[in-house]
């Protein structure tokens, strides 16, 4: 599939995919274009970097080397795309599950298969936090998440193309969604963290700098954030309380 968005879309796809012996028959896909590993040198990760269902709980995939480069590539800006089995790597060293900010507590039996009518190994809805997102975008509905079929949509594709070329620095989205932020601040509303009056001047602040975000106004989307963040005139004599 990457190959494939790689060649109508103008990026150069690199693949290693060892055969570790982890999976029987299991064999390397065609258009291996890497002899030895890249995580050998820093200067070859400078692009972006796909961990495409990369299993394993430990950091043995990985030498001391391998694995310095890895955060050293990450330290400097580096794109990094988690897929599926990837957040059920390296789950013994923080670091790594800091970078995916997600992880396996348990996965069922793959007894009944792996389509999307089966829930083998639970039943999963993924909902789009941002549709305004490039990667998100094309996802108006919930959907299931263990099924190899995704692949084949174009829902599916777009959301890895997007998720490339935003790791990239090729397209521009938030960090950090509204929806996130807003949950944020509903919540320290709640717990008494955040008056009312604050609350309210924060909201409005809020709102306003999403609705220039999703006219395209981006410049004028930061300067409210800034207003925001820095709590001017939002209920308090040095800000919101």
């Amino acid at each position: 599939m990457f190959q494939k968005l790689g060649a109508q879309n103008g990026f150069d796809v690199e693949i290693w995919d060892p055969n570790i012996n982890q999976c029987p028959g299991r064999q390397a896909p065609a258009g291996v274009s890497v002899a030895t590993s890249p995580f050998l040198d820093l200067a070859t990760l400078m692009q972006s970097v796909v961990f495409d269902s990369t299993v394993g709980r430990d950091a043995a995939g990985l030498t001391a080397v391998e694995f310095a480069n890895l955060q050293a590539y990450i330290r400097a800006g580096g794109g990094f795309v988690a897929i599926h089995g990837a957040t059920d790597s390296m789950q013994n060293v923080p670091w790594y599950m800091d970078l995916v900010g997600a992880g396996f507590t348990n996965h069922g039996g793959n007894a009944g298969g792996i389509l999307i009518d089966t829930d083998s190994g639970g039943h999963v809805e993924l909902y789009p936090a941002d549709p305004s997102h490039p990667a998100t975008s094309g996802i108006s509905e919930p959907f299931l998440g263990h099924s190899w079929q995704y692949m084949t949509e174009p829902w599916y594709q777009n959301m890895m193309l997007k998720a490339v070329e935003w790791t990239a620095g090729k397209a521009y989205a938030n960090c950090v969604t509204y929806v996130e932020v807003a949950e944020l601040l509903a919540a320290s509303a709640a717990s008494g963290d955040v008056t009312s009056g604050g609350n309210a001047v924060l909201g409005a602040l809020l709102q306003k700098a999403r609705a220039d975000f999703d006219q395209g106004s981006y410049q004028k989307a930061v300067v409210t954030l800034e207003r925001c963040f820095a709590g001017s005139g939002c209920g308090s004599p040095g800000g919101y309380e």
